[in-house]
């Protein structure tokens, strides 16, 4: 039983590694500089980082030149508070870490004491000066207003990058849907990495390039990433999509949807005699919320659960039109009856001499 048990754990351990190199791709990050009034920069300072909906709070210290990096931040609104001894606290909010991108904050402390904290909403720098890629983030409220098709397969989150400079094509997230060839800023067809918190998803056929099911409803954000990638990125000819599903906070949050098309609710069509048969349900839930554990584990504000379910029926029937199919002569091998409009029989020819086979 104890060895089993230490099986476990080393297997629980790597799962747990793993989960963490992987993550690191689709995760932001917040930096900046800490200085005095005067503009000296300050060491040593007390920085702690909390994700407002989740309460998770990382504590860390500024280098010698008085700079702070908090990396591996699931993206979410942030609150920063800065404490050196002799000035008064300051706490930063409002801060939005998007999906593979690095926020810059810079803090100035006003001299005071501990009882004195200076609260302001902060303004991270939209000009990048932190990483060098470029590309378009399509955040979750525009995937979750804009409307999207459902016309045979599952609805496809992905069907936003298009929306995204330097796209060119259509995308699929179903291999269902044939033709969906794309390239991100000229790059090679077919050779788009498709990243879902940091996991190769995107699969490649003969006929298209498609992701495997991933539910709209389970995406919070992705970034299109079209050049000047870091080094952590290296498996992609193309672009790169870079998705990050929602997460869990301390509030417990459930949604429920179904998207229905029915012929019984559609006209037959001027044309058609009767109504064809086009039965589409895209459906599903979403719940997540804090996982309870007794706090001689501390694990408030740590773990958290995330679930969604999509599901997708799909019927449709015969088409209204004409199709040529080979007569039960042809089946046997007689081909004697293969003629022309005019009565004249179609010769055969051996592919490989284009000799015509005699009768």
């Amino acid at each position: 039983m104890k060895s089993l048990r230490v099986r476990a754990l080393v297997v629980a351990y790597s799962l747990l590694l793993f989960g963490l190199v992987a993550s690191a791709q689709e995760r932001g990050s917040i930096t900046g500089t800490i200085t005095d009034p005067s503009g000296a920069t300050l060491p040593s300072a007390v920085v702690k980082v909390t994700n407002i909906a989740r309460g998770e709070t990382i504590r860390l210290e500024s280098t010698a030149s008085g700079q702070y990096s908090a990396v591996n931040l699931i993206p979410g609104i942030y609150e920063v508070r800065v404490e050196v001894a002799g000035f008064g606290p300051s706490v930063l909010t409002g801060i939005e870490v998007k999906v593979a991108e690095v926020a810059r904050v810079d803090v100035q402390l006003k001299v005071g004491n501990v009882a004195e904290v200076v609260t302001v909403a902060a303004d991270a720098q939209l000009l990048k000066t932190e990483s060098s890629d470029v590309g378009t983030s399509v955040e979750s409220k525009m995937i979750s207003n804009l409307p999207l098709q459902v016309g045979g397969a599952v609805r496809d989150p992905l069907a936003f990058a298009k929306l995204t400079p330097g796209f060119n094509g259509q995308t699929a997230n179903s291999a269902r849907e044939f033709r969906s060839y794309y390239t991100v800023n000229g790059g090679q067809s077919g050779g788009t990495q498709i990243l879902v918190d940091g996991a190769d998803i995107e699969l490649t056929s003969v006929q298209s390039q498609f992701n495997t099911g991933v539910s709209v409803d389970a995406v919070d954000e992705f970034k299109v990433m079209s050049s000047n990638f870091s080094a952590e990125y290296g498996r992609s000819t193309g672009g790169i999509i870079n998705l990050s599903l929602k997460s869990g906070t301390n509030q417990f949050h459930g949604s429920a949807y179904d998207f229905l098309r029915n012929d019984v609710l559609d006209a037959k069509g001027y044309f058609n005699p009767v109504r064809q048969i086009t039965r589409q349900n895209d459906f599903g839930a979403t719940f997540s919320g804090p996982v309870w554990i007794p706090k001689v584990y501390n694990g408030h504000d740590k773990t958290f659960f995330f679930f969604a379910y999509e599901g997708f029926r799909y019927r449709d029937g015969a088409l209204n039109q004409f199709t040529t199919v080979p007569i039960a002569d042809f089946r046997t091998g007689d081909f004697s009856r293969l003629v022309d409009a005019n009565g004249n029989q179609i010769p055969i020819y051996d592919p490989a001499t284009t000799v015509v086979l005699g009768s």
